[in-house]
């Protein structure tokens, strides 16, 4: 699951709760990165992804490569 935090303990937190509810977490930067998990950004499922489920290896890679 995809999380945006500028705060490194929010960050954690996030990460912590994620994994406790059975998802993988993969953040994706910071605050000013969350158009990039919103409705047809390029990491969401009705934008780039277009409807795919990835690994977390393939999320994280996802979150290295910037759109053009």
């Amino acid at each position: 699951m995809f999380y945006a935090a500028d705060d490194d303990a929010a960050a954690s937190a996030v990460a912590d709760l994620t994994a406790q509810g059975g998802w993988e977490p993969v953040r994706v930067g910071g605050v000013d990165d969350t158009s990039r998990i919103e409705v047809f950004g390029d990491l969401h499922q009705f934008g780039g992804l277009e409807g795919k489920v990835l690994s977390k290896r393939e999320a994280e890679e996802k979150v290295r490569t910037r759109p053009a």
